[in-house]
């Protein structure tokens, strides 16, 4: 993960590009999240095929149940009733990683829950064509 430079009091941090595909979440990621208050968050058809954005959403939920931490979601050519429902892209996706037997269903319910609550938070819909 990289840390950019503060910038009028805000110091943003972004997934480091050399971190290996299908490798698990860094723990300073995770930590960076609970040491913030807002969070910009793009989902789009094929978000929860990866197991890092998944956990990623679901400490960000569990960030805001705990704290006044902000969420902004940006629902990007996908219909925010798709995320909380889990159909469409999302159902096959879960569909797959209860095919992988290292996950757990625990961690999967902890995902399919923070799904279908920044389902149900109104915001940003891009439709692009």
């Amino acid at each position: 993960m990289a840390k950019t430079p503060l910038k009028k009091g805000i110091i943003t941090f972004k997934d480091d590009e050399k971190l290996e595909r299908g490798k698990y979440i860094s723990q300073e990621l995770l930590k960076a999240i609970r040491e913030s208050m807002y969070a910009i968050h793009i989902i789009s058809k094929n978000y929860a095929s990866s197991r890092w954005c998944l956990t990623e959403l679901a400490q960000i939920v569990e960030c805001m149940r705990e704290t006044s931490f902000t969420i902004l979601l940006v629902f990007y050519h996908v219909d925010p009733s798709e995320v909380r429902n889990q159909t469409g892209a999302f159902a096959k996706a879960f569909a797959r990683h209860e095919e992988d037997p290292n996950i757990d269903m625990e961690k999967m319910q902890m995902w399919r829950v923070a799904l279908k609550e920044v389902g149900n938070i109104s915001e940003w819909h891009f439709h692009l064509t």
